[in-house]
């Protein structure tokens, strides 16, 4: 997809984000200025992948635009991060342990950024735990590598004396996570006067807002709340960023259709 197609497309989903599926205004969602640089065109690309759907607004209104479920798909940052701090821990470790051979490093690394995709942290070397299940995709992944066909995965609890913050703060860089949130809280403080105008420097803000947003969520497990470590801003800084969505749609008068 190319560079200015796929701002098109976050663009539209950014400013749905907060509110869920609906309709917005196209003259609102896609001011005069968008026009007068030629990106409509964007926009009839995206229609033509199946990415967004337009549709004729009410009397006077002009017509509307939407992201379709294919679309949203496409731009999601990763599954609800508020339900998934609100989550029960039932204070069982999921461990998966393996050993690849020497030479198969290149399985290895793919192995890892597996793990890391599905919120395992690193214990130490081949010791990776993580708060849920891990589901099928370890099945997969056994039939997919012959060469780790020695991976287990087992579920442990803490003895007496055993530090829980300790783990967590050894198998998860909450420093780098921490440091990934507070960028973004930095950046929702800057945000130029006109993008509350929809003026075009709302664009660049909207782009590096969800690359900071997204960057945050990668690195960030998204621990339930009994494992959170102390002075961890992910929660706060992600409610701040929806209200300031929400804040935005109230302000531009974009209701749900």
């Amino acid at each position: 997809m190319r560079a200015r197609t796929e701002r098109m497309l976050y663009r539209l989903h950014w400013l749905t984000e907060a509110g869920g599926e609906c309709w917005l205004s196209q003259d609102r969602a896609l001011p005069s200025w968008v026009y007068e640089q030629g990106l409509a065109r964007q926009l009839q690309r995206l229609e033509g992948q199946g990415q967004v759907e337009t549709r004729k607004g009410p009397r006077g209104c002009g017509r509307e635009v939407r992201l379709t479920e294919s679309g949203a798909a496409a731009c999601a940052l990763r599954a609800d991060p508020v339900a998934r701090w609100s989550r029960h821990w039932d204070g069982a470790w999921r461990m998966v342990l393996f050993d690849v051979p020497e030479q198969a490093r290149t399985v290895r690394a793919r192995l890892r950024q597996r793990l890391v995709r599905e919120d395992f942290g690193c214990l130490q070397q081949s010791v990776w735990i993580a708060a849920d299940a891990a589901g099928e995709w370890i099945g997969d992944l056994r039939s997919a590598e012959p060469e780790v066909a020695a991976l287990v995965m087992f579920e442990a609890r803490t003895v007496a004396g055993d530090d829980v913050a300790a783990m967590v703060a050894q198998a998860w860089n909450f420093d780098a996570i921490n440091r990934a949130w507070c960028e973004l809280a930095t950046h929702l403080d800057a945000m130029p006067a006109d993008v509350r105008c929809d003026g075009p420097s709302s664009w660049e803000w909207i782009a590096r807002e969800r690359e900071l947003a997204k960057h945050g969520l990668k690195l960030d497990p998204l621990l339930p709340e009994s494992l959170i470590p102390r002075g961890y801003p992910g929660r706060e800084v992600w409610g701040r960023r929806q209200r300031t969505l929400a804040g935005l749609r109230a302000e531009w008068g974009w209701d749900q259709g």
